[in-house]
């Protein structure tokens, strides 16, 4: 389903557009990825524990399990197919998420996530 909200990559804020295939699925996995545990009232269990009153996952030194999270979450976005390859970067209570995605439509794409922004390119094969 298309999406009428276009989530600027670096400041990711919604303007007018139109959004569609890949960018629509990298602009859902976005949104998941930076969801706070419990923020949205509809449904308490979405999204990752970020925070938590500094109890949560940047407030953690537990990499496998901030990794074992966002995968988890990556993989349960609609239109991502699996996980290629993962790695992470944690540094003083910042993180950066580098991936590479295959996506429903037998698409590759490198994906990366900062406190900043996120950025991602297709691969060609």
């Amino acid at each position: 389903m298309p999406w009428d909200l276009r989530l600027d990559p670096m400041t990711r804020d919604l303007t007018a557009g139109y959004v569609d295939g890949k960018e629509e699925i990298l602009q859902r996995l976005v949104t998941r990825l930076n969801r706070e545990l419990g923020e949205w009232f509809l449904e308490t269990s979405a999204g990752l524990p970020w925070y938590q009153r500094g109890q949560g996952l940047l407030g953690s030194r537990n990499k496998f399990v901030l990794d074992m999270l966002i995968r988890r979450e990556t993989k349960n976005t609609e239109g991502v197919e699996r996980v290629l390859a993962m790695n992470t970067v944690y540094l003083s209570r910042s993180y950066t998420i580098y991936m590479q995605l295959l996506l429903v439509q037998d698409e590759r794409v490198n994906f990366t996530m900062t406190e900043e922004g996120f950025q991602w390119q297709t691969v060609m094969e």
